[in-house]
């Protein structure tokens, strides 16, 4: 049940149990990793798309964000991802480009792994960010501005995520989690075949440097992520188109084991 990654650090080896948890066993003790879902598979992703289910998926959701450009975040909705000032800065960029449709969808990933994930300051945190979203949709309404936010709370599926990507003009991830790290890798894989899109990364994120494409951006800042999020969706789609496949090869030659690999042997 165990797939072993050889490893330059004497002692130490990476393991995956079936059901993908990850561990170092490292002088007979396993340290547990994070549970990543979806890994990042090239190939995986590739078949994904190809297959019936797929297309049935994006039709719907394609349906359900007919004319909107859809921007899409994934949260553990922890105060430090400063997912507030996130909605704040849309209603700013919303209300600056009143002539444009957007939508912002943030999926709510519950982490059980973590202590404080249903913790009565967790739990008035959600409900903070699900009323000053519904305040928020209400205020753009009311100036007849076709556009608005969605918390998704309900367990998707790898393939409701990756069609998100694959529709989504901006990933936001404002996490300094590796598995948030991760959807950088594929949305870039996802768009191999789509319309152009952009990344924005908050100033924090651990990871995904190497990429030419995220434009990075103080998530404490509600000023900077609006002008920011201008900046990604008024990029050139040429210029664009070739960042996303400058990194397109690169992410192509890593998956996710890949990347906890090269982090447990530097």
């Amino acid at each position: 049940n165990f797939t072993r990654f050889s490893s330059q650090a004497a002692g130490t080896q990476l393991l995956t149990e079936r059901g993908g948890h990850m561990y170092v066993l490292r002088g007979g003790r396993k340290i547990y990793l994070r549970t990543i879902q979806p890994c990042v598979d090239v190939q995986g992703i590739s078949q994904m798309k190809k297959t019936v289910e797929y297309q049935k998926m994006k039709g719907k959701l394609v349906e359900k964000y007919q004319g909107k450009n859809l921007l899409v975040g994934f949260s553990y909705l922890k105060k430090q991802e400063a997912i507030e000032n996130l909605i704040g800065a849309f209603r700013l960029m919303a209300e600056a480009q009143i002539d444009q449709s957007y939508h912002l969808a943030i999926v709510y990933n519950e982490d059980y792994y973590l202590l404080d994930s249903q913790t009565p300051e967790k739990i008035a945190y959600l409900n903070d960010i699900k009323q000053q979203i519904a305040s928020i949709n209400q205020a753009l309404s009311l100036k007849n501005i076709n556009s608005s936010i969605e918390l998704i709370e309900e367990n998707l599926s790898g393939m409701e995520k990756i069609v998100l990507l694959d529709l989504a003009s901006i990933l936001v991830s404002f996490s300094a989690y590796i598995e948030n790290d991760l959807k950088v890798f594929e949305y870039l894989l996802v768009k191999a075949e789509t319309l152009s899109g952009g990344i924005l990364l908050s100033d924090f994120s651990g990871g995904c440097r190497q990429f030419t494409l995220p434009v990075t951006v103080n998530p404490f800042s509600k000023t900077k992520i609006s002008e920011a999020m201008k900046k990604v969706l008024t990029l050139d789609k040429s210029r664009m188109r070739s960042l996303i496949n400058s990194d397109q090869g690169f992410a192509s030659r890593y998956t996710a084991w890949d990347q906890y690999y090269e982090l447990f042997t530097d």
